[in-house]
């Protein structure tokens, strides 16, 4: 029987057009990446960088930058493989659920959300179970090869907050007394009466009801302006100039002096240790998979 020349032609069109759509654009080992995958990848890619800003971080996707995350995909789940680390069904329901919970939502709402970001749930497991093994990867392969320097840390935090990250760290002894019990002019001498007295013992008439109080571990970024200010170049064994303080005026004596890390910077460490790690990975996971491209079978078609 023979089939009508038009009905042949678009026989012909259509199978052309499913072996275009089926094209294989890469290989690594038995893993495939055909055209159509890509076009699918580009049709959602703004809600895979939302669903995952680690795996998707650049602005726009060519063609070759879907297929370098699709090889280096490849490479980090069988390093990992290698390494033990199998990420289980179990493991990725977990963190969907996760997931779900963070953002208050049902597996409904989910559903629908993905559903209205033209993401089907397979592609968003697939993304999911991706971005735990991106995580993995950072922690058991790249960090151990990135080192990071404690003033790498200062200068960052410096450059970030226009602030020093050491301050001073002080043992003192506040002398304090009743501003009226005090007159004018003995005021205006108290520091010299306390200088004399640190060396001969003898406290004057007028400082009889002089109290005092013992500050141990106190950080300056800690101290009032005015308190920082009244200490600023005495060193250990020298009073503070005379600064009032609710009615009392204080005079602190310097037992310790010395430089520490500012509580400010203690406490961002570990986030600029994050920032400065992401920033140095880039290469680092550049340079290391270009060295085991060559322990697997690649063959690219664009």
């Amino acid at each position: 029987m023979k089939l009508p020349l038009l009905l042949l032609v678009m026989i012909f069109s259509f199978s052309a057009n499913s072996m275009l759509l089926d094209k294989t654009v890469a290989i690594i080992d038995k893993e495939i990446l055909t055209l159509s995958d890509i076009k699918r990848i580009k049709s959602n890619i703004s809600a895979r960088k939302n669903i995952s800003p680690q795996l998707y971080k650049n602005k726009s996707y060519s063609t070759k930058l879907i297929v370098d995350n699709f090889v280096r995909s490849h490479i980090i789940r069988n390093n990992l493989k290698n390494l033990g680390f199998v990420i289980s069904r179990e493991q990725v329901n977990s963190q969907i659920k996760q997931t779900e919970t963070n953002l208050q939502i049902n597996r409904e709402q989910l559903l629908d959300f993905l559903e209205t970001n033209n993401i089907k749930f397979e592609e968003y497991y697939e993304i999911t179970k991706e971005t735990i093994e991106y995580n993995i990867f950072l922690a058991r392969v790249i960090r151990p090869l990135i080192k990071i320097t404690d003033f790498e840390l200062k200068n960052k935090f410096s450059n970030n907050t226009n602030l020093s990250s050491n301050t001073f760290n002080y043992n003192l002894v506040d002398f304090y007394i009743s501003k009226k019990s005090i007159t004018k002019s003995k005021l205006k001498t108290i520091r010299k009466d306390l200088v004399k007295f640190q060396k001969d013992g003898v406290l004057p008439n007028h400082l009889k009801n002089l109290e005092t109080n013992v500050l141990s571990d106190v950080k300056e970024e800690g101290l009032s302006s005015d308190i920082k200010k009244s200490l600023r170049g005495k060193l250990v064994g020298q009073f503070s100039e005379p600064v009032e303080i609710d009615n009392q005026i204080h005079l602190f004596f310097v037992k310790k002096k010395s430089i520490v890390e500012s509580e400010k910077f203690s406490n961002n460490k570990k986030v600029l240790e994050q920032e400065i790690f992401l920033s140095k990975s880039e290469n680092v996971i550049k340079k290391w998979l270009e060295q085991e491209k060559a322990n697997y079978h690649i063959k690219i078609h664009i």
